[in-house]
């Protein structure tokens, strides 16, 4: 496992704290040194000031202490416990999109159709789509040479790989943002892989991929999204050995 400088994680860790406890805490130091330094030197602007001074001073002492408590024994240990973890759902967050990827490529040779960006875009989808037989043979081979998957389970090859990395991410619960749990919760309910679960193992009579052009697109924008989100936040730990 990658071991970083304490100093580094220490400050990783206070950047990661949420605002208004830190801002708090500066307050309270900043109130201290007020306190102590000039106040204390100052009579008293109204009766009762000088206890209310007193309770205040020993308020902020208490909320740096267990700021202090916290920041140590809680927050640093989560922090530790995230880092350890980010390199494995780095690397099943970018499986569901290297998924996609492969059968976006797939589709890219065997429909002939050059795509322009690594996302086909509405034509493009729409011309390769126009292509392929859903009841014709997919570049997948089922237990022995010769017997090759239609598109159709094909699709579902890949939406069951996608799905069992997506599971993987998401059973890591308390250490994984919101957003992620929701950009991967919308691509396995997304329409693509609901339909590809009812007609996987059908053979049906489509003469092309038409039909299923509407939730292909659906499916490659929640892939491009999961993507953006990917590089922004969690490229960085993709190299990062888990142990």
């Amino acid at each position: 496992m990658v071991r970083k400088p304490l100093n580094r994680l220490i400050i990783k860790s206070i950047r990661s704290l949420r605002t208004d406890l830190l801002v708090i805490f500066l307050c309270s130091i900043i109130t201290i040194f007020l306190i102590d330094f000039w106040l204390i030197d100052i009579p008293e602007l109204f009766k009762g000031g000088a206890k209310l001074g007193q309770i205040l001073y020993k308020l902020c002492f208490a909320y740096i202490s267990a700021f202090i408590f916290y920041f140590l024994v809680v927050h640093l240990k989560n922090q530790k416990d995230k880092e350890n973890l980010y390199g494995y759902i780095s690397n099943n967050t970018s499986m569901v999109i290297g998924q996609a990827k492969a059968l976006i490529l797939s589709l890219e040779n065997n429909s002939g159709i050059k795509l322009n960006s690594a996302f086909p875009d509405s034509l493009e989808l729409q011309s390769i789509c126009r292509t392929i037989d859903p009841n014709a043979k997919a570049p997948l081979v089922f237990g022995y040479i010769g017997n090759y998957a239609t598109w159709l389970q094909y699709f579902d090859y890949f939406k069951k790989r996608s799905n069992e990395a997506s599971n993987k991410v998401l059973s890591k619960g308390q250490f994984i943002e919101s957003e992620l749990v929701k950009k991967l919760a919308e691509i396995e309910d997304c329409s693509h892989f609901r339909e590809i679960s009812m007609f996987s193992n059908l053979k049906i009579g489509n003469t092309d991929l038409s039909a299923f052009e509407p939730s292909l697109a659906q499916y490659f924008r929640l892939i491009s999204d999961l993507e953006i989100y990917y590089v922004k936040n969690l490229k960085k730990y993709e190299t990062q050995n888990i142990s």
